[in-house]
């Protein structure tokens, strides 16, 4: 149940759709912000999100910020419980850094 660094066949798929050829774990995506990998990668779920967002019928709906995290939301990590639903208090204070970078704080 732990996650893996490694993507499944579906992502890395999806990795050379959109034009990230070498892309095999998740790090060789966020190791890097200024590789093309990352340009790529982000440039694309940027386009998904805008897509989901112009259908939203709310600000309230709508994705507002995002970033890539090094790993998945797991039981083991401790970011979900055993029922599945998310412990926001363990991510906030697990990825702190990471919500600081996006509000620039």
């Amino acid at each position: 149940m732990d996650p893996k660094p490694e993507l499944s066949p579906a992502a890395m798929d999806w990795c050379k759709e959109v034009g990230a050829d070498s892309v095999k774990t998740i790090d060789d995506i966020v190791q890097d912000k200024t590789s093309k990998a990352f340009a790529l990668c982000t440039r694309a779920i940027q386009q998904g999100i805008d897509s989901a967002n112009e259908k939203a019928i709310s600000n309230a709906q709508k994705v507002q910020k995002w970033t890539l995290l090094k790993t998945d939301f797991s039981v083991p990590g401790g970011e979900l419980g055993p029922t599945l639903k998310l412990k926001r208090h363990i991510v906030l204070e697990k990825y702190a850094e990471s919500i600081r970078n996006m509000y620039n704080i």
